[in-house]
């Protein structure tokens, strides 16, 4: 009897280890399958976070592009501001060439002898003809200067014939954009040819070519409603605007090239910083080894607050007075503008400064 209840008792031991055993590994399986179905829900939800971070920086790279976009489209060749620029030139530019230029478009077209300028040039009446009746070119009228391929598009027409007394001696100009570039187109044509060609060459004038090629590459002033504020506008290039301002020019002319040689013209040419919104500008030299007197064009600059001074100095100065910043003490007169006057008057011709700033530092 001992015997049996020691086997019944071992049994009853051994059923309840098993079924220990048989629960814990139920539990582990159970724990295991929760943590399977956790493991697929935040797969899941990972998936999701990405797929939205990812349609986020999809939009936003989106976004992006379309401003991209609209910002070239809004950078055109030509625009209203660029052509009052252009009127501004003309009309300068002209006076040093004692000619008086008109400006004529399609609604207020020029007559020359018989001839609507520009109008009859575009439209098929008289034919665009470079250096030569037969060789003929397509032309159209452009407000923007974008159109086709292999064509002069006009943006402006210029011509002193109203203030020519004969029939010889006046000049028809059409600024044109050809394939994206500038070209400045001038014919003296006082009679007709078979042909019926109207005939041009490209203008010889430096001044007048880089003036309208400065006009038409200054991409920061691409709209008629842009302007650009004093934060943009640098002290060199302020200082560059007074000058032009202070020597009653209204468009910015060609900069000068400063010569290697020494003592040769425009080797002294200079613009020196002597920081704190102080300059000395040199925008002219002549030979400094010659006895007579020096005709130097020298310009002091000193910029304070929203106030920019410029004084024109002596023309002849010693080396330690440029260099130790003695030379803007000796100024013979001076006039101070603002810096948004001075932005203002040559809104649009910042490209053309910007020429001045660099060959000076050279």
């Amino acid at each position: 009897m001992g015997i049996k209840k020691f086997l019944i008792v071992i049994s009853a031991i051994s059923a309840i280890a098993l079924t220990g055993c048989s629960k814990q590994q139920s539990s582990q399986t159970k724990e295991s399958s929760q943590s399977k179905v956790s493991s697929k829900v935040s797969s899941k939800k990972a998936s999701k976070s990405k797929e939205k971070k990812s349609a986020s920086s999809k939009s936003a790279s989106s976004a992006t592009s379309k401003s991209t976009s609209h910002s070239k489209k809004a950078e055109t060749p030509w625009n209203s501001a660029k052509d009052q620029q252009l009127a501004s030139f003309m009309s300068s530019w002209g006076a040093t060439m004692n000619q008086k230029y008109v400006k004529y478009t399609p609604n207020n077209p020029g007559n020359v002898y018989g001839i609507k300028i520009p109008n009859d040039i575009y439209n098929g009446k008289w034919h665009l003809a470079i250096s030569d009746i037969d060789n003929q070119v397509s032309s159209a009228w452009s407000e923007n200067g974008q159109g086709a391929s292999n064509t002069y598009l006009i943006v402006a027409c210029y011509s002193d014939f109203t203030n020519v007394k004969t029939t010889y001696g006046y000049h028809v100009y059409l600024f044109t954009i050809y394939n994206g570039k500038p070209v400045v187109l001038i014919s003296e044509q006082n009679q007709g040819n078979e042909k019926n060609s109207y005939v041009f060459g490209e203008t010889k004038n430096n001044e007048l070519k880089n003036g309208f090629t400065q006009i038409v590459g200054d991409t920061r002033n691409t709209t008629s409603s842009s302007q650009t504020n004093s934060s943009s506008v640098t002290d060199e290039e302020l200082a560059i605007m007074a000058i032009m301002k202070f020597g009653d020019k209204a468009q910015v002319p060609s900069a000068p090239t400063k010569s290697s040689t020494p003592g040769a013209e425009n080797a002294g040419v200079t613009m020196k910083d002597y920081g704190n919104g102080r300059f000395f500008v040199c925008t002219y030299s002549n030979d400094t080894n010659r006895s007579h007197m020096a005709m130097d064009s020298n310009y002091g600059v000193i910029i304070s607050g929203d106030r920019v001074k410029v004084s024109s100095l002596a023309a002849a100065l010693a080396a330690d007075e440029i260099d130790s910043g003695k030379a803007l003490d000796l100024g013979t007169s001076s006039k101070t503008y603002t810096k948004a006057e001075l932005i203002q008057a040559y809104q649009g011709q910042l490209a053309a400064v910007d020429q001045w700033v660099t060959n000076l530092k050279q």
